[in-house]
């Protein structure tokens, strides 16, 4: 019997070093426990904010104030390596696909929101799935 359990946080940390088999296989796992979608997306709409005001900072040529974006020492490695892979449009793209999921996540209910929650996931890693449409109905 496996009783481990699995957490959004380690969801996140997962998704940040751009493992996307072990993403997906996490998420499969959170399904199946039950987690309220809309906990996973509020925690990837808070990366995206850190992620982006790491960006912006870098950018600007401004210190970076790790303990204010609250990113310890072990993960400041993993922010910085994702902000550098992308681009100021995939910040946009995953902006936009959040805004639209949290919006139908709110409003409506997904059939298969664990599918719209891997999709977005996998906006902040390497593969292209940006250009796959989304159906929330």
């Amino acid at each position: 019997m496996n009783t481990s359990r699995f957490t959004v946080y380690q969801l996140i940390d997962t998704m940040l070093s751009g493992d996307a088999q072990r993403l997906v296989k996490l998420l499969y796992r959170l399904e199946s426990e039950g987690l309220e979608p809309n906990i996973v997306i509020w925690a990837l709409i808070k990366e995206w904010e850190t992620l982006y005001q790491i960006d912006q900072l870098q950018r600007t040529c401004q210190r970076i104030n790790w303990s204010a974006l609250r990113v310890w020492g072990n993960k400041q490695g993993l922010y910085t390596k994702l902000v550098n892979e992308l681009t100021p449009q995939r910040f946009n793209d995953i902006r936009d696909a959040l805004k639209e999921a949290d919006f139908q996540f709110k409003n409506t209910t997904p059939v298969r929101p664990f599918v719209i929650l891997c999709h977005l996931c996998l906006l902040f890693t390497p593969y292209a799935v940006s250009g796959f449409p989304l159906a929330y109905e």
